[in-house]
């Protein structure tokens, strides 16, 4: 009886024993799976993080574009891509706010709607833009120049050279043949000028003595080949 009695408890040992190894490489095998999971889910969650990041960068990139796309249109003549005239007028008073004598010029295309008329609006857009492109290189890093409307540009550039001189190079560049899509096309100028400080630092009236003298050359130009003369037209008001 005892010899029985030690073989059920001895076999209730080894089912005990075989009991404990099978739980523990279960729980060694729950832990393994548990861990690998977890490793899983750490490589999936920083893919995740990775791609959220990227899209987020790619979104701020977006929104930096469009916020200077949007300062730039704001600031900028759509057409040409030259200043409009409310940043020409900040930057043109925070350059007479120094102590450097600037000028003004007033240039208006002669005879434009009739590249309009003749040709289309595309080519007249294109020669405005040309136009612009030339003004641009004219004005150099220290000038200003702005599209005010239409077929009109201002350039305010530092007072550095005699007028007479200055007018003959714009004349030089501006009117220089253009052939657009075959289209032989020769711009004309009519061209104010007003000094500041000399004739007053106040924009508007700089702009005003300067537009009217263009005006002035403009009917000059028209009364017939006598008075198409080169010289600028800065005397009178």
């Amino acid at each position: 009886m005892r010899r029985h009695e030690q073989v059920i408890t001895q076999a209730a040992i080894d089912r005990a024993r075989e009991t404990a190894e099978t739980a523990r490489q279960f729980m060694l095998c729950f832990g393994l799976v548990g861990i690998l999971f977890a490793a899983i889910l750490m490589v999936s969650t920083w893919r995740t993080f990775r791609h959220l990041q990227h899209e987020l960068h790619e979104q701020a990139e977006q929104l930096d574009q469009a916020s200077e796309r949007l300062r730039f249109e704001a600031s900028h003549d759509a057409l040409t891509g030259l200043l409009n005239r409310r940043a020409f007028y900040e930057q043109a008073d925070h350059a007479i706010d120094g102590d450097r004598p600037f000028v003004l010029a007033y240039i208006d295309l002669d005879s434009f709607k009739p590249v309009n008329d003749e040709y289309g609006h595309a080519i007249g857009d294109n020669v405005l833009t040309r136009v612009g492109e030339r003004l641009q290189g004219l004005a150099g890093a220290t000038g200003i120049i702005a599209r005010l409307g239409g077929d009109e540009f201002c350039l305010f550039v530092p007072d550095d050279r005699a007028l007479p001189e200055r007018e003959a190079a714009l004349r030089a560049e501006l009117e220089h043949p253009l052939t657009i899509d075959g289209h032989p096309i020769a711009p004309r100028l009519s061209i104010g000028w007003a000094r500041c400080p000399a004739e007053g630092t106040d924009l508007d009236e700089l702009i005003n003595r300067a537009n009217g003298r263009m005006y002035r050359q403009k009917g000059e130009r028209r009364r017939g080949p006598a008075d198409r003369r080169e010289s600028p037209s800065t005397d009178g008001n």
